[in-house]
């Protein structure tokens, strides 16, 4: 292959995979006229301006990169003080996850109870009353109350709700 040539896709994949493609080039004759008079020389070229070099480049610190030898090598072991730290944090940890498993198991019993008590209060008569309630009378909705009778003294009072009082 000539320096200045065009490679196509496939040559330029073939030399990456390693595989040499050859280009096959067909040897024409060549014929030269034979010339009387011996060509005339060529003219000559135009002046150039003097150029000016650039300034040099700063130097580049050289890089030092790690040697195989010193990647393969093993780290060091940690010590004494950095594994006790390591020791009572590890501690530490597994007694706050031990306080966390106890907790969840009490936020488990506390939403059990909640719900129990949810089903009681909406089985109540004021929460039926409150939702339910509707006065044939004036149409007033969720204001009730019932006579409750105190079982020492016999004292009767009424238990519900009221209307809000207007402000004056």
């Amino acid at each position: 292959m000539s320096d200045n040539a065009v490679l196509s896709q496939a040559d330029i994949d073939a030399l990456l995979n390693g595989n040499v493609v050859e280009e096959v080039v067909e040897v024409l004759p060549v014929v030269l006229p034979v010339a009387a008079e011996p060509p005339a020389p060529a003219p000559p070229a135009p002046a150039r301006e003097p150029q000016v070099s650039p300034p040099p480049a700063p130097k580049a610190k050289p890089v030092t990169l790690p040697t195989p030898q010193a990647v393969a090598t093993k780290p060091k072991a940690p010590s004494k003080k950095a594994l006790s730290g390591l020791t009572v944090r590890t501690k530490k940890l597994e007694a706050r996850m031990a306080r966390v498993g106890r907790l969840e198991k009490t936020v488990v019993r506390l939403e059990s109870r909640v719900a129990d008590l949810t089903r009681q209060l909406e089985r109540s008569f004021g929460a039926s009353a409150s939702n339910h309630f509707a006065c044939g009378s004036c149409g007033a909705h969720g204001l009730a109350a019932i006579p409750l009778q105190c079982t020492h003294c016999g004292a009767e009072t009424l238990w519900g709700s009221w209307p809000a009082q207007a402000s004056a």
